[in-house]
């Protein structure tokens, strides 16, 4: 197929069309083979596995750990392996899967998983991480080993099936631990873990720039689940606290660093920093702590399997 628009012009619609709808690669591939040649990168960039097959059969974005495998096997396994760097792990995969698949993508930066057993796949470039507290394990020894390069981390509580976390207190974290990654910039807790614990994160992270704490604005939970943060962590430019509704969770998050291309949304990190940077300035109060809360909706990037029945 020969093109009528000049290249740059054709590459950009059709690399807009995959953005906002990925379901629409698998057949643009086959228009041409430069469209192949731009798009590919996109679909490949993102995986998402599970091994419950039953629950995602219509969902084209899930992948098994045995397909996972297969594709790597037929193709270029350097080359398809570069050009995967999200990766959403159901809790459906076991410890030594996860492992095996960690350690297959060398360029893989943002990572999603609520197996709870501690991660000990070398991750060198993992830059983002949502995780309960237990995947790091907090062995002070090692964390800047494993995640050399962890600049933000998003934790929370529990999972419930099949893949959202459900809001919860985060409990037995040695919180002092942080501060061995090396260059942990964004933290987000999704309840606050009480005062000493923000006045430890704060003190034990000097390369910390953003901590927020998600507050429910729903009374679906005790209202002691979620103290409020205290004056004496208030105090820190760095600590914003994010009001969110019922329909606001981790996986909407991770789909906004996954799939959102950078100049179409905001990420909530960058509402976070911008709030932190008008109290560092004083273009805000430095009391003024919390974001403003928005209507929410999901990033509906890729569709989520239904938890099953029992």
């Amino acid at each position: 197929m020969s093109p009528r628009l000049p290249p740059e012009l054709e590459r950009t619609i059709f690399e807009m069309v995959a953005w906002q709808w990925r379901g629409s690669i698998p057949p643009l591939l086959r228009v041409a083979r430069r469209v192949k040649h731009w798009l590919e990168p996109i679909l490949y960039e993102t995986i998402l596995v599970t091994e419950d097959q039953d629950s995602v059969a219509d969902v084209i974005y899930w992948h098994s750990t045995h397909e996972i495998k297969s594709l790597i096997a037929q193709r270029d396994p350097a080359s398809f392996s570069a050009l995967v760097h999200n990766v959403f792990l159901s809790p459906t995969i076991s410890e030594d899967e996860r492992n095996h698949i960690c350690e297959s993508f060398p360029n893989l930066s943002n990572l999603y998983t609520t197996l709870k057993a501690a991660l000990n796949a070398p991750l060198p470039r993992l830059l983002k991480l949502y995780a309960p507290p237990h995947v790091l394990s907090f062995d002070q020894s090692t964390l800047s080993t494993r995640f050399p390069s962890l600049t933000h981390l998003y934790l929370f509580s529990r999972s419930i099936p099949l893949y959202v976390w459900a809001v919860g207190p985060l409990k037995n974290v040695t919180w002092s631990a942080l501060g061995q990654l090396p260059r942990l910039s964004h933290l987000l807790l999704t309840s606050s873990p009480g005062t000493p614990a923000l006045d430890s994160i704060l003190e034990s992270c000097p390369s910390l720039i953003l901590l927020l704490i998600l507050r429910p604005t729903y009374t679906l939970y005790p209202s002691h689940w979620h103290p409020p943060p205290t004056p004496t962590s208030t105090h820190d430019v760095r600590l914003v606290v994010v009001p969110i509704n019922t329909r606001y969770h981790g996986v909407t998050h991770w789909q906004h660093d996954a799939f959102a291309v950078p100049q179409w949304r905001e990420s909530l990190w960058k509402k976070g920093e911008r709030l932190a940077e008008a109290r560092r300035n004083g273009t805000v109060d430095a009391e003024h702590y919390e974001l403003p809360e928005e209507p929410t909706s999901r990033v509906d990037a890729f569709p989520l399997p239904s938890p099953q029945q029992n």
